[in-house]
């Protein structure tokens, strides 16, 4: 904890990015609260009005305001990069888990399944099957989710060979612990740290996904708010409403860079061998 203030302290990007990530769970909860604006009405009196008093924001090309309907957005991309990444991290966890601890055969055929998986154009594929199935955000979330698992699996395969044959392991197996038992019990906490930084960076590469799709008009339909949906929506007024992409942008912009900079942070944190690097420099 005392190293988690300390690296705060001296890394004010991480602090600021820890602020801004909070900042934005805190509008997708109490977005009802915070909105100023019912996000889908439609007002034809208030089309396009630049930002001003009335509208921080200003208004969209159906005069609905662009700050309500950026904190609504803002539950979209939360929820898809939390839930997108939880499924991610518990196939990754379960294949890299199983092939760093029984190698052999079974090592050889996972991790073959996992460079097969590798060959596909992660974006592409997500794009192609997002056309095909029914929009909806449960949709996104589970085929980001499913098409995302591979780096996780590769990471906590490597730690579980690693710590394979440590003696806590030994003493495990030697005690007649299950297999299953020191895989997720013993085993699993110490490869805490590379999950989370995975997890973090996961959840901004969902976010940016998400986006991506909702831009092309997959995924997220509307008049659901989501902010690449803001984007494409606002491209072709951006001559004469540059208001329309730049807020979008801005948030989708610093809500990525804030999830990066916290994983490079925790990792500071977590990862001993960081230290050691330091000190040999």
């Amino acid at each position: 904890m005392n190293k988690l203030i300390y690296t705060f302290k001296r890394n004010k990007l991480a602090l600021l990015s820890l602020l801004f990530i909070l900042l934005v769970i805190i509008a997708a909860l109490f977005a009802p609260y915070l909105a100023p604006y019912n996000p889908d009405k439609i007002n034809v009196n208030e089309i396009l009005k630049p930002p001003g008093f009335a509208h921080l924001f200003g208004t969209d090309q159906l005069g609905r305001d662009v700050f309500s309907r950026l904190i609504y957005g803002s539950r979209i991309s939360i929820e898809v990069g939390f839930i997108a990444v939880s499924i991610s991290l518990f196939i990754g966890i379960i294949v890299g888990a199983y092939a760093g601890y029984y190698g052999g055969a079974a090592d050889s055929i996972l991790m073959r399944f996992v460079d097969i998986m590798l060959t596909f154009p992660s974006f592409f594929l997500i794009l192609a099957i997002s056309a095909i199935l029914k929009p909806s955000i449960i949709n996104i979330m589970i085929i980001i989710g499913l098409t995302s698992w591979m780096g996780i699996a590769r990471i906590i395969r490597a730690e579980y060979a690693q710590n394979n044959n440590k003696d806590y392991v030994l003493a495990a197996k030697a005690a007649g612990a299950s297999n299953v038992y020191i895989m997720f019990s013993e085993i699993l906490p110490n490869c805490i740290a590379p999950i989370l930084v995975s997890a973090t960076l996961g959840i901004a590469m969902a976010i940016l996904i998400q986006a991506s799709l909702a831009f092309l008009g997959i995924g997220i339909m509307p008049p659901t708010p989501s902010w690449g949906g803001m984007l494409s929506g606002g491209k072709t007024y951006i001559m004469v409403a540059w208001w329309l992409t730049l807020y979008p942008g801005i948030a989708i912009l610093l809500t990525v860079l804030s999830f990066n900079l916290m994983g490079e942070a925790i990792r500071d944190v977590l990862d001993p061998r960081l230290d050691t690097r330091t000190r040999e420099r």
